[in-house]
């Protein structure tokens, strides 16, 4: 049940016409701000993942046919050179010393300590102690 008092507040509120005001945190750039700082956060992050774990790569070359064709696109794991070495069959990606901005995709023939011999360019690969199979690629 509405009472008198009640009545004559609410009329007392119509009557007074105060215009509200936007609290100091109610305003257009605190909203901006916190977009820009959200946005930020997560770009560094998606920076920091890049530099430190994961990497994408567009193959640019076809060196890796029939395996890894021009265009294909490879997720490479930053983390796992940090725990064990490399082994035979593995494709590792590094930076073409002659052009910085240019990365090679190599698969692992030889470790340390290996003798390659290859003795013409169609015969087979030979890593000692164990002999390679591979078949030449014709084109």
């Amino acid at each position: 049940m509405i009472d008198e008092s009640d009545i004559i507040n609410r009329v007392l509120a119509r009557l007074t016409k105060t215009e509200y005001r936007l609290k100091e945190y109610n305003r257009t750039g605190i909203y901006l701000l916190i977009i820009l700082i959200a946005s930020g956060s997560f770009l560094g992050n998606a920076l920091f993942v890049r530099g430190q774990y994961a990497e994408a790569f567009m193959v640019p070359s076809p060196s890796m046919y029939p395996t890894i064709i021009p265009g294909d696109r490879i997720l490479i794991n930053k983390t796992i050179t940090k725990i064990q070495n490399p082994h035979r069959g593995d494709l590792l990606v590094f930076i073409n010393p002659e052009n910085r901005r240019q990365n090679f995709i190599k698969r692992v023939v030889a470790l340390a300590g290996d003798t390659v011999e290859q003795k013409t360019a169609n015969s087979s690969s030979t890593v000692h102690p164990c002999p390679v199979n591979r078949s030449p690629i014709r084109s």
